[in-house]
């Protein structure tokens, strides 16, 4: 919250206004449900990243990308990435 507010000062000095506000919760609903059964379910030693896009965890080779396979196919965003937490390394996206 403290470097959304410092953003929005300096950028209403910049040039007005911003129409941007910050979210409570990084998740609501259904998606709040599933990742607390999923924290219940997971070991203790594996992180839940939430909202996660697709070009974050997969890649494609450099001729692909040229041919806009990467940009096409990579926007969409899975729900959560599990990760082992002190690796970092990708376990399971949902």
């Amino acid at each position: 919250m403290l470097i959304l507010g410092l953003l929005k000062r300096w950028f209403e000095r910049a040039g007005g206004p911003l129409p941007y506000f910050s979210r409570q919760t990084l998740r609501v609903g259904g998606e709040l449900a599933f990742y607390q059964a999923l924290r219940r379910a997971l070991p203790q030693h594996v992180m839940i990243c939430p909202k996660v896009r697709l070009a974050d965890v997969i890649n494609c080779s450099g001729e692909d990308w040229k041919q806009g396979v990467r940009r096409a196919h990579f926007a969409e965003a899975s729900r959560f990435v599990i990760a082992d937490s002190d690796s970092n390394a990708i376990v399971l996206a949902v």
